[in-house]
């Protein structure tokens, strides 16, 4: 199981990028993130922050909106890493399309909007998931809720 602070408040993109190195640490190859929040929360700068490190370039990773899937390789950790954005997916029918199913045991997994995937999700061992909540609370601090 995980070992990670439960909740915590961000107030600055190093903090963000700090939580971040911690996440990996403790993401096997095989790991699912599920993250979810609002529109600008800062779901993509997280995963970004995370694909830095695992693929080892200093660039701004962007979120795989109208692509839906972004496929990656780590020399580091040697596996697939995927991002997914699945805020245009609107059916099981169209995560089929794209592979979900082989996706999420293909590699370490992000998902942006993952609440229409979550009937797959649910037959995946419990343990392979982190669940990632983000939200705004006063003076753009964002608030990161793990399950």
């Amino acid at each position: 199981m995980y070992n990670l602070v439960k909740k915590m408040h961000i107030k600055n993109l190093l903090q963000l990028k700090a939580f971040s190195n911690e996440l990996l640490m403790k993401l096997n190859n095989d790991s699912i993130v599920l993250l979810s929040g609002e529109l600008g929360v800062g779901k993509t700068t997280l995963v970004s922050y995370s694909l830095q490190e695992l693929i080892g370039e200093e660039m701004y990773f962007t979120s795989p909106t109208f692509s839906i899937v972004n496929e990656y390789y780590s020399q580091q950790r040697l596996c697939k890493v995927f991002h997914l954005d699945l805020y245009r997916i609107n059916n099981s029918a169209e995560l089929y399309e794209i592979g979900f199913s082989d996706i999420i045991n293909s590699g370490i997994v992000f998902i942006e909007w993952p609440e229409v995937a979550s009937k797959i999700i649910d037959t995946v061992q419990k343990s392979r998931i982190i669940k990632i909540k983000l939200s705004f609370t006063d003076n753009s601090v964002r608030k990161i809720d793990l399950e």
